[in-house]
């Protein structure tokens, strides 16, 4: 299964800690879109593009967690907010760039 490594700061609408804690961590890609995917942003939850791989949301937010609690805590926040509970959408998925990934398997 191909893995994605976050090499730099992925795009984005989280804070730039909250993004930054991202880099170093291997996820498994669930789909690839480098041309261009279509994303809501977490925050405004406005439509944008970019191409970038999809991974399982709850699963790399169990990767964040062991690196970084305190960003962790903000997607928990952002997400149970929105969404009363993190366990409600264990479907959903996160874009992260190409610009700040590369492909590993």
């Amino acid at each position: 299964m191909k893995k994605i490594r976050i090499v730099s700061i992925p795009k984005g609408e989280a804070p730039e800690w909250v993004r930054e804690a991202w880099i170093g961590l291997e996820i498994p890609i669930v789909k690839e879109e480098p041309e261009g995917a279509w994303s809501i942003g977490p925050i405004t939850r406005r439509p944008y593009t970019h191409g970038g791989y999809w991974v399982q949301r709850n699963l790399a937010l169990k990767f964040l967690l062991k690196k970084n609690l305190e960003a962790f805590q903000w997607w928990l926040d952002l997400i149970e907010k929105q969404e009363g509970t993190i366990l409600s959408s264990s479907e959903r998925l996160f874009l992260f760039d190409t610009g700040c990934c590369e492909v590993i398997e």
